[in-house]
């Protein structure tokens, strides 16, 4: 065999090599290609259920939901609710919520629910004379933090409905304030029920187009699906029992807002 066939196989065997190693490279470039997107879409999506484009990153954000303290006005400490009915009726006749709060020592029947203690201290002084226990009691969370996998927007719509949720429980225990003082009408109070009536429903229907199967996000539909009946159960300003269905209104939203906290800590 000549010198140039001998080279010339040296080559072809040289070129045969190099074919071989970017074909090896290659299939090792697809596969982690391919086990990455299996882990994507078949390990990672399932779990989280959020409807994300291929295209979209996933990150884990912190959502941190604010501190809120309100005061409850209390009256009576019954072992059922069923004991309470007497209570309920005789503090609706009153012009009181009658809401029904299961506490760790039992029940009790609320008249109002307050954000200023002073004023809560104030309503308690005058139940005293008419009923038996009348207490006030803090119904609070503390700072919590809530981690939320899925894309950046869907961390800050949820995010929102955090913070809306808030806002709105909030707005109605002010309002019941406002209402006793008389620093807001009927009519007043009805606009401002009907702004936080739409945007829980803008909130809920955003939160729905998510399609998760999210816990956090599954209670937290639960809870604007609560605060949307209660508001749209609100009265015209012209009903006679206006005020004190507004109290029945904020404080059946502060003890399901106080469970919903209670379940994400």
């Amino acid at each position: 065999m000549g010198t140039s066939q001998r080279m010339k196989k040296r080559e072809m065997k040289k070129n045969l090599t190099a074919l071989l190693i970017i074909a090896v490279f290659a299939v090792i470039v697809f596969s982690v290609n391919s086990i990455g997107k299996f882990i994507a879409e078949k390990v990672i999506q399932p779990v989280m259920n959020l409807n994300v484009a291929k295209d979209e990153r996933i990150v884990t954000n912190t959502v941190k939901i604010e501190a809120l303290e309100i005061y409850g006005v209390g009256a009576g400490q019954f072992q059922d609710a069923a004991s309470a009915e007497e209570t309920v009726k005789k503090m609706k006749d009153g012009g009181g919520a009658g809401y029904v709060l299961e506490t760790a020592d039992g029940f009790t029947v609320l008249a109002s629910c307050y954000t200023d203690k002073e004023w809560a201290e104030s309503v308690k002084e005058k139940l005293s004379s008419s009923f038996d226990q009348v207490s006030v009691f803090p119904l609070k969370g503390d700072e919590l933090s809530v981690k939320i996998t899925g894309t950046k927007a869907q961390a800050e719509l949820i995010a929102q409905a955090f913070s809306s949720l808030r806002t709105t429980v909030k707005e109605m225990v002010d309002l019941c304030v406002e209402a006793d003082k008389g620093d807001v009408t009927r009519l007043q109070a009805c606009t401002q029920i009907q702004l936080c009536r739409n945007d829980t429903a803008k909130q809920l229907e955003q939160l729905k187009a998510l399609e998760s199967g999210n816990r956090v996000v599954t209670v937290l539909e639960e809870m604007f699906t609560c605060v949307n009946t209660a508001l749209g159960e609100m009265p015209e300003s012209s009903d006679d029992a206006f005020a004190q269905k507004l109290k029945h209104a904020s404080a059946s939203l502060v003890g399901e807002y106080i469970n919903f906290y209670t379940s994400l800590e």
